[in-house]
């Protein structure tokens, strides 16, 4: 069983995988769609968190850290799959400037946080079968070490 955190921009395919991910394991997961990190991207990019409330969640995300080794797993797309997405799911258009400062947010995050065990995907360049062989590849590999 493993504590599996699922992060990245809207619309970079979480929920999906997610979901694969409990079906293909039989629910063997604990899954999050957003956690800390989430909070951390979005606080700093909008300026919706102080400095101080940011280092508060970065402080919880090094205990969670420490008391459950959870597994981070980082979606990431092309800007242009993500605005495709976007546009085709009826979602607010938030333009490719605001999409490319958000994934870089995100990989800022990725390569800052405390998580131990974590991988990127990139869903443009995958299909969801086979970002889901990537997933189970990678616990898998994490179990049986």
């Amino acid at each position: 069983m493993a504590i599996v955190i699922f992060e990245g921009a809207d619309r970079s395919g979480k929920s999906t995988l997610r979901e694969m991910l409990r079906e293909k394991r039989n629910h063997k997961d604990v899954t999050l769609d957003r956690f800390f990190g989430s909070m951390i991207v979005y606080g700093r990019l909008f300026g919706i968190l102080t400095k101080n409330q940011i280092a508060k969640f970065e402080c919880g995300e090094n205990k969670f850290e420490k008391n459950f080794a959870p597994v981070l797993v980082l979606l990431t797309s092309s800007i242009a799959e993500l605005d495709r997405r976007i546009w085709t799911t009826g979602h607010n258009r938030i333009g490719k400037r605001l999409i490319k400062k958000t994934l870089q947010e995100f990989d800022k995050y990725f390569d800052e946080c405390p998580y131990k065990h974590r991988i990127k995907i990139d869903t443009s360049k995958l299909s969801e079968e086979k970002a889901l062989d990537t997933l189970i590849y990678f616990l898998e590999k994490l179990e049986t070490a």
